[in-house]
């Protein structure tokens, strides 16, 4: 696969660390909101959903969404150590070594459920 990644408006933001520029980084941080999207949109259906067992079967694929951001938010951690240190200060590098608990409970968000 040929990517030739350009950056959201036309330059690399300026950063006294080399890696934060690393247009990988944008990607990854675009997956990472991909993800948080799919993780509420998931969620939101589960909570539209009167049926327990369709709702369990959105909560279970949300749970799973939730594991692949953790995943990035690990890999984010790793190439930019800026990001690390504010995960490390926000607490959730426990959640990034495995130690995350399932998604219970929905967002309470009223919208529509994707087609």
């Amino acid at each position: 696969m040929d990517y030739h990644f350009q950056y959201p408006h036309g330059s690399p933001p300026n950063s006294s660390s080399p890696l934060t520029n690393d247009p990988v980084l944008y990607l990854v941080r675009d997956d990472m909101m991909d993800e948080l999207g799919a993780i509420v949109g998931y969620m939101e259906c589960a909570d539209l959903t009167k049926d327990y067992r369709i709702s369990a079967q959105f909560r279970e694929i949300a749970n799973d969404e939730m594991e692949h951001f953790i995943r990035l938010m690990g890999t984010l951690a790793q190439m930019d150590l800026s990001q690390a240190n504010e995960f490390q200060k926000a607490g959730v590098t426990e959640m990034m070594m495995g130690h995350g608990g399932p998604i219970s409970s929905g967002m309470g968000i009223p919208v529509q459920c994707p087609a």
